[in-house]
This record gives structure tokens, C-alpha cells and sequence, in this order.
């Protein structure tokens, strides 16, 4: 088979996409355009020697400007669409293109194969319209009924739609009247090869850790602010937040924060790891912290780094968001406040101090991570390839 994806988005950082990657058979010649990677080499994976990846980015990409991300995704969809239309045409057609978002509009790289005979599949990470509405305005307005209209284009364009959880799936299948036989739950499953749990005694010191994308979403400066709270009692707690900021203004707030209150040796920012890399890092520490604030996308998006800690016997403290609840319990996370920092605090303080408590949690997130291991969910994949 030969295979085509196509992300807006760092390859090398996309777990995602890797793992779709090496789903596919050994004998899948598989091309990936995206966006290529500052990671040191030692911190890259090494790809089968049928893998193909083409760097179409225009520069860095990293600013609170909706007018830049516009003129670096046009940038990104013309060399694209014109790498795709000529390999297409010199090298022969394609037997699947797998598009990622964001944004929807990026499935339409894929047209030339289309036409061609080539199978679409449309992979919603994150749902435009809300991530839009949440990150740049409101819902009310033309902006948002445009970026309906955009989201029912590109997944009717599309011969397939993949979603990254349940309730956007059902939204996805209701607002765009969709056939359930269309569209595909697959979550961002844990590779428990890689996040693998390890017996080590519970630390002493209280450290936390986060990994991932850091933003305002995200909630960043909230657990700074919990951060600050904790060293009044805990003189060497410490976080170290493993990952990349998107905005050049809310990286100089945290900066900011962080020298404000003297927090140097409490909060660590430090770079992103390989997916391959964290795994054996998460071994450090004592909990996993996801801070995200509740609203409107961020209350719906799942993430995966909840899995990854307890796959690896860390509890979890995260905010209370109606898409962690679909999925998980009290049993299994320690929830707090979405948004308050105090209760952040208060909740990392009744997990570090409850010896019982603790161990409970680590136990239930063990089991409940088993439940969602990316080896034994790989075979939806294989169901969408097969034309399901």
C-alpha cells in the first residue's frame, strides 16, 4: 500500500501520527509532509527505511497572531498541495491519503488524489470551529456559523473522518449529519511499551511533572501560581514542565512569573522529549499534574498525558472537565477546580500526604490505563484502512 499523511504540525513531536505509522504494514510506502523538527538528533526517532518524511514548513511558527498562523498555514497548503499534485503525477497515485488537523481546510491538499482514485481520510485531532471561538473570540457571530460550514465541507470532501474521542465523534456524526459508518473514534492511546510501569518507592520529596504543549489553554500559568502556593510549605517542591509554548506573549508571562516569585528552582522549563524519550523520564517523579482550563474547546479535548501517567504508576491531579469525567472517576484521578490554583495546591498536597490515598490511586490508574493500551486498540486502524 502506499500511503500518504499530511499534518500541520511537528512529525517528530506528533505521537499520533507516529503510532498510525507504525500501524501499517512493513511493506507500506508511507510519505509524511509536515513540518520538521528542532530536536537534537539523539532525540529523533529513527524511521523504516520505506518511510519518507518532507519538511513544508515556512519558517517557525510561533506567535499569538491569527494573521500569521493564516499566511504560515497558505504557505504550508500551496507547497503541499504542489509536492502532492507532482509526486502524484510523476511517481503514480496514492492508495490513501490520511489528512490531520488543524485545520479542517487542509484536506483539500489531497484533491489531485482524489480525483485519482485515491481513498481520503480526514483525522479531527482537534475540533475547529470550538478550538477557534475558545483560543481567538465567542461563539456568537459570523466567524464561528463560517468555521461550521468549513468543518461540513471538508468532512463530506473526505471518504473517512477519524475523531479523537467520543463526544466529538457523536458532535461531529449529529452537526454535519454524518453515517455513523463514516466516522471512527481513536483516541490518543498510550503505547505501553513505551509508558511502562516500573516498581520504585514513592519519592520524598514532593515533584511533580508536566509534558506537552504550554499555553493559557493549557493552563500553565496555573500551576505556576499553585507552584508558589506549595513553597510556603514545601520549601523544595518542584515542577518540571517538559515542553514548547505556541505563543511568544504566554511564554513571557510564565517567564515573568516565574523570576516575579523566585521560582527558578521550583519550576523548571525545560525542552520537549521524544515520545520515546518520556517514558523513562516520567520515572522521576512523584505525581503527574494536567492543569488545562475548563471552557468550551478545552472542556472536551482529551489528553493523552493522563494515560501515560498512570501507565507508568503516577497519580494524577487534573481539572475537572467534562471530558475527564466521561472518562474517568474520583478513584482514578484526584480532580480539582478548574482554573483555581488554590484548590490545585490543596488537591497535589491531600495526594502527597495521604500515604493510603496515594497508592490507591496509583493501583486504579494502573488498571484503568491497561484498558486503554494503543496495542490493543491499533486494530480500529486497521478497520478504517480496510474500507470500515
Amino acid at each position: 500500500m502506499k500511503v500518504c499523511m499530511v499534518a500541520f504540525s511537528v512529525y517528530a513531536l506528533d505521537n499520533r501520527i507516529k503510532r498510525y505509522v507504525a500501524a501499517l504494514s512493513e511493506d507500506s510506502l508511507v510519505d509524511i509532509y509536515c513540518i520538521g523538527s528542532d530536536l537534537p538528533s539523539e532525540n529523533r526517532t529513527r524511521e523504516r527505511k520505506n518511510v519518507r518524511v518532507f519538511d513544508m514548513a515556512a519558517g517557525k511558527l510561533k506567535s499569538d497572531s491569527l494573521v500569521v498562523y493564516l499566511l504560515h498555514f497558505m504557505l504550508f497548503f500551496g507547497r503541499t498541495f504542489f509536492a502532492l499534485t507532482r509526486r502524484t503525477l510523476m511517481e503514480g497515485r496514492y492508495d490513501l491519503v490520511h489528512v490531520h488537523n488543524l485545520p479542517d481546510p487542509l484536506v483539500f491538499v489531497a484533491l489531485v488524489p482524489k480525483l485519482l482514485g485515491a481513498r481520503i481520510i480526514l483525522d479531527i485531532h482537534d475540533i475547529l470551529p470550538e478550538f477557534y471561538i475558545q483560543k481567538f473570540g465567542t461563539r456568537s457571530g459570523w466567524r464561528y456559523t463560517v468555521l461550521r460550514l468549513i468543518e461540513k465541507i471538508s468532512v463530506r470532501f473526505a471518504d473517512h473522518v477519524i475523531v479523537a474521542n467520543h463526544l466529538w465523534c457523536e458532535k461531529i456524526m449529529a452537526r454535519n449529519g454524518l453515517d455513523e459508518r463514516k466516522c471512527t473514534t481513536i483516541m490518543n492511546y498510550p503505547n505501553l511499551e513505551i509508558f511502562r510501569y516500573r516498581h520504585r518507592p514513592k519519592k520524598k520529596q514532593l515533584t511533580m511533572v508536566y509534558h506537552g504543549t504550554l499555553s493559557r489553554i493549557h493552563g500553565t500559568d496555573i500551576l505556576v501560581e499553585a507552584i508558589n502556593l506549595l513553597r510556603q510549605r514545601f520549601p523544595r517542591v518542584r515542577a518540571d514542565v517538559y515542553g514548547s509554548f505556541t505563543e511568544a506573549g504566554f511564554e513571557r508571562k510564565i517567564r515573568g512569573m516565574i523570576a516575579e516569585y523566585g521560582l527558578e528552582d521550583n519550576f523548571r522549563l525545560l525542552p520537549l522529549l521524544s515520545h520515546e524519550l518520556v517514558g523513562d523520564r516520567l520515572q522521576e517523579y512523584c505525581m503527574g499534574v494536567v492543569p488545562k482550563r475548563d471552557g468550551f474547546f478545552s472542556g472536551e479535548a482529551f489528553s493523552t498525558k493522563l494515560l501515560e501517567y498512570m501507565a507508568v504508576g503516577l497519580p494524577v491531579v487534573a481539572s475537572r472537565t467534562r471530558i475527564d469525567e466521561y472518562y474517568f472517576t474520583d478513584e482514578d484521578v484526584a480532580f480539582f477546580e478548574p482554573g483555581n490554583a488554590r484548590d490545585l495546591a490543596a488537591q497535589i498536597v491531600s495526594l502527597f500526604e495521604d500515604a493510603a490515598g496515594y497508592e490507591q490511586k496509583k493501583e486504579k490508574g494502573l488498571m484503568t490505563a491497561g484498558q486503554f493500551d494503543w496495542n490493543t486498540k491499533k486494530d480500529r486502524y486497521a478497520h478504517v484502512l480496510a474500507g470500515g
